[in-house]
């Protein structure tokens, strides 16, 4: 059974009742239909609810007939009101209307709604935290708006002051931390970070192959060996390769070695205690340093005839280096040695060894006019700890019987480990009295 029968089945009761009083009812005044007051129709709100007259009842003592007639009559001015908001509501592209203000004439012409609404497929997948609704202040209430037909009007006056609920907060959730490996005609490969791990680069890196070609075409190439040793240890394998560093020659194999284990042992050390002494740290870098001093050149940065000498740097120097004629002088040769090679001994101490030997030459024709007849001894020296600064003091006797003229004293000193030369030269000036 519809609606529309239920109701008026209803009406009919409800008059026959009032029909069967044995009292007549009081004379009921007409009521009037109420003029509508003007109210605010909320912005947010898309349509107004719609207002319904109440039917008129005239007749003081009204038939069965008559109200089923009027109730007939409100049925159908229900069903046409409910079938003109449906009109109005519905649009082509399924977006809500407004009852048109601007168009008097025409109160069903709908228009287009102010809202957008988002296509749930093409939203973006990325989730942000929308910003708060700024607060509307409660000021002057707006101005009311026109409607065509006042019944469709809101008769809710507190409905414009409601506000429309706030969005619900959303969290970004923030992706795990990883590290990118870059390569050069490929794009890029995510690694997860993981904290004391090697991060290996993939084996078909492009890179790593023109590395290996280069090493391949070009085996006396220094450089191209070091990158190719420098991706290897990038990607967690051990070095030095000796066996691919075989075709290079044996200074510049031990090196790369050199320079390969201090970074290893530098690397082992940080993953082993990250939070060391900072002397503890570079302690792997420092040694790899004084290995690689050994493998330089033996030099005499420094040499100076003194009167006094007391220490590592702490000397008097005679200068300038003039002399009388006719007498001897006796000065003191100091000078400082680099680079010199000290070897483990049996009790793990630090072995040095090294010659001295002092030579005066004219300094026009270079020729040997005095030199140092003092036996050549080794100069031995033992410590604990390895040294890094070393100087050699040794005493001369400058004969009464040089010519007024202008010399130089040259020192040349052997490191008998490395079997390494290293010469330098101080001017001596012999003058008139």
């Amino acid at each position: 059974m519809s609606t529309r029968s239920l109701f008026y089945i209803s009406v009919v009761l409800i008059g026959s009742l009032a029909g069967c009083q044995a009292t007549p009812p009081a004379a009921n005044p007409p009521v009037a239909a109420q003029p509508p007051t003007p109210v605010y129709a909320p912005a947010q709100t898309p349509v107004a609810p719609i207002a319904m007259d109440r039917p008129v009842i005239t007749d003081q003592h009204p038939s069965p007939e008559t109200l089923a007639r009027q109730a007939r009559e409100y049925a159908d001015q229900l069903e046409q009101k409910v079938a003109r908001r449906a009109t109005s509501s519905a649009t082509p592209a399924g977006r809500p209307m407004l009852a048109s203000a601007a168009n008097p004439g025409n109160p069903d012409a709908p228009v287009p709604s102010d809202v957008r609404f988002i296509d749930p497929a093409g939203a973006s997948r990325q989730q942000t935290i929308p910003a708060p609704a700024a607060p509307i202040a409660a000021a002057q209430p707006p101005a009311p708006l026109p409607t065509a037909d006042p019944r469709l009007a809101d008769p809710r006056p507190a409905a414009a002051a409601q506000l429309a609920p706030a969005p619900a907060p959303t969290i970004t959730q923030t992706p795990p931390r990883t590290e990118v490996a870059f390569n050069k005609d490929s794009p890029a490969v995510n690694v997860p970070l993981i904290v004391g791990q090697p991060r290996p680069l993939p084996a078909s890196d492009d890179l790593a192959q023109r590395f290996k070609q280069q090493v391949k075409d070009y085996p006396q190439d220094v450089a191209g060996h070091l990158d190719w040793q420098l991706m290897q240890f990038i990607q967690g394998q051990s070095v030095p390769q000796l066996q691919s560093l075989a075709p290079l020659p044996a200074e510049d194999r031990e090196m790369l070695s050199a320079v390969l284990d201090g970074l290893t042992n530098f690397r082992n050390g940080l993953r082993a205690d990250n939070n060391m002494l900072f002397s503890g740290k570079i302690r792997p870098l420092l040694e790899a340093a004084d290995r690689l001093r050994t493998m330089a050149e033996l030099q005499i940065p420094v040499v100076a005839l003194c009167t006094d000498v007391k220490g590592f740097g702490v000397y008097e120097p005679i200068e300038p280096a003039r002399f009388e004629a006719g007498k001897e002088h006796r000065v003191i040769v100091y000078c400082e040695v680099q680079n010199f090679a000290s070897m483990l001994d049996e009790q793990k101490r630090w072995e040095t060894k090294l010659t001295q030997e002092v030579v005066l030459y004219t300094e026009q024709g270079g020729e040997e006019v005095w030199r140092d007849k003092a036996p050549a001894r080794p100069i031995v020296d033992y410590s604990r700890n390895r040294r890094h600064d070393f100087f050699i003091v040794k005493m001369i006797r400058l004969p009464a019987n040089l010519t007024i003229d202008r010399y130089l004293l040259k020192v040349t000193v052997v490191d008998q480990q490395m079997n390494r030369v290293a010469e330098n030269t101080v001017p001596v000036q012999i003058m008139a009295q």
